[in-house]
């Protein structure tokens, strides 16, 4: 269903086979399944069968009146749905022989006859912009009856376009509200599957039926956690492979750097507690020889003095 929201001097009416002009005012009307902008000549051609097609007073239209008043006696129109009242007739002795208007003038007939003060030589609106571009319209009598009717026949045709969609809407939601319960009692359903079906597997479990367990992973076999790509390259464990035989090398060079500074320093020591070793004997029979020659020294100076 669409409505129509462009103005009326760019789309115009409706209608079909309209060929107004200015077709002022416009009325929304629902029609054949859809809202239509019409004009008023177009919404009376459309419900031709609901008001009076001499005196234009509306049969049918809107909720019916508390106090309903007897209906006055029709004549149909021997050639379209359109009525009359019998006493609007000029000659009722001719009433199966009624034409109505739109099928006495088939070719650009309207009921509605409006008037500019170009044509009536009245004097424009005042405040106009320009007296060509703006001009008074004006209507009579009758034209006036034939916008009231056409004006209560678009309420009463957008009232029952309101009710429809009212209906429409409540059963929607109904349907609504169903489908909702529905959805809610299916889920709580599977809940109530998926937790019983753990809890017999948590059973088998326990009491130890694997052939049981077994037929439950075929059923509903475990997914396997996906592998991530290997990386294009050298890998990590590689690199790191690689890192440690560095360290390695490297350790071992120092061990043996340093195994010979220390066999190197051994070395020396031992030269030197050699060489140290030498000298103190050195020294020692030195002082032998300085002992012994004091003895003799001493001896001879003993002799000589017992001579004497």
């Amino acid at each position: 269903m669409t409505t129509t929201t462009t103005s009326a001097a760019a789309k115009g009416c409706g209608g079909d086979g309209c060929n107004a002009l200015d077709p002022w005012p416009l009325h929304h009307v629902r029609h054949r399944g859809g809202i239509r902008r019409l004009c008023t000549s177009c919404v009376l051609k459309c419900h031709n069968g609901s008001f009076c097609s001499s005196c234009f007073s509306v049969l049918d239209a809107g909720p019916s009146r508390p106090t309903p008043t007897p209906r006055p006696a029709v004549v149909r129109c021997s050639k379209c749905p359109s009525v009359c009242h019998l006493t609007c007739l000029q000659n009722p002795n001719l009433a199966s022989q009624y034409l109505c208007p739109c099928c006495s003038n088939p070719d650009g007939f309207s009921y509605f006859l409006l008037s500019t003060s170009a044509d009536a030589g009245d004097v424009p609106i005042e405040g106009s912009v320009a007296p060509c571009e703006e001009k008074r319209k004006t209507i009579d009598l009758n034209s006036a009856k034939v916008l009231f009717a056409a004006a209560r026949l678009a309420v009463a045709s957008m009232s029952r376009a309101a009710a429809a969609a009212r209906v429409e809407a409540e059963r929607k939601v109904k349907e609504a509200m169903v489908a909702r319960k529905r959805a809610r009692e299916m889920l709580e359903r599977a809940l109530l599957i998926s937790k019983k079906e753990r809890e017999r597997i948590k059973e088998l479990i326990g009491s130890g039926d694997k052939a049981m367990v077994a037929s439950l992973e075929v059923i509903n076999p475990k997914k396997k956690k996906k592998k991530a790509p290997k990386p294009e390259g050298p890998s990590v464990m590689s690199i790191t492979a690689a890192h440690k035989r560095v360290q390695a090398h490297g350790i071992a060079e120092n061990r043996k750097s340093k195994s010979t500074s220390v066999s190197s320093v051994q070395s020396g020591v031992a030269v030197d507690m050699k060489n140290s070793a030498v000298r103190t004997v050195r020294n020692q029979s030195n002082y032998v020889e300085q002992e012994e020659n004091k003895a003799l020294r001493f001896g001879s100076k003993s002799g000589s003095v017992k001579e004497d």
